[in-house]
């Protein structure tokens, strides 16, 4: 069991507050997959967002706040007008099966299915997946205190900052998949 220190994100909710949380969650479970919503990285950061409690860790699944309505939606994320893009860049970076993660496996693959002499194909592939790791641990760092910051702490996520960090994302997407298709 986890022991980390919860502290109150916003004031406490009313009881019918509350009550219309989890109408909200129920719709949205609808709305989304089970599968999804069951996942402790969704669940956990999901139902503190919604009672208005924060962790004092980041996390690394998120609160689903785009099914969120009313009251339920922090105000960091109304005013935030790229929260949904951002999150879904962070999804393609970051997710083991994202984008980013599949065109990493196919490039690794065609290093090592190459017979280059001296595995040159293959050192030059690892070498370049080495400094696009690098390049997306930093991008995502960068997303994750933007994410965590707009669904517990209220400060919205200036717009041209999610752009250029939405950008980011795509650019790094981009030179992974043309690695995979040109070892």
């Amino acid at each position: 069991m986890c022991h980390a220190r919860i502290r109150a994100a916003r004031p406490a909710p009313t009881p019918s507050a509350n009550f219309s949380n989890i109408q909200s969650l129920l719709a949205a479970r609808k709305r989304r997959s089970h599968a999804e919503l069951c996942k402790p990285s969704f669940r956990h950061p999901t139902i503190l967002s919604l009672v208005g409690l924060a962790d004092d860790y980041p996390h690394e699944g998120r609160a689903l706040t785009e099914t969120f309505t009313g009251w339920s939606t922090p105000s960091a994320v109304r005013k935030s007008a790229y929260f949904v893009p951002l999150e879904q860049a962070f999804k393609q970076i970051n997710a083991p099966v994202g984008a980013l993660g599949l065109a990493s496996l196919q490039a690794s693959t065609a290093g090592l299915e190459s017979n280059d002499a001296g595995d040159s194909t293959y050192n030059f592939v690892e070498g370049q997946l080495a400094t696009f790791t690098s390049q997306r641990d930093a991008l995502a760092g960068q997303m994750l205190n933007l994410r965590e910051g707009a669904a517990f702490n209220n400060q919205p996520i200036p717009d041209q900052q999610a752009i250029q960090l939405i950008q980011q994302a795509q650019a790094l997407l981009h030179s992974v998949r043309n690695l995979a298709n040109n070892p």
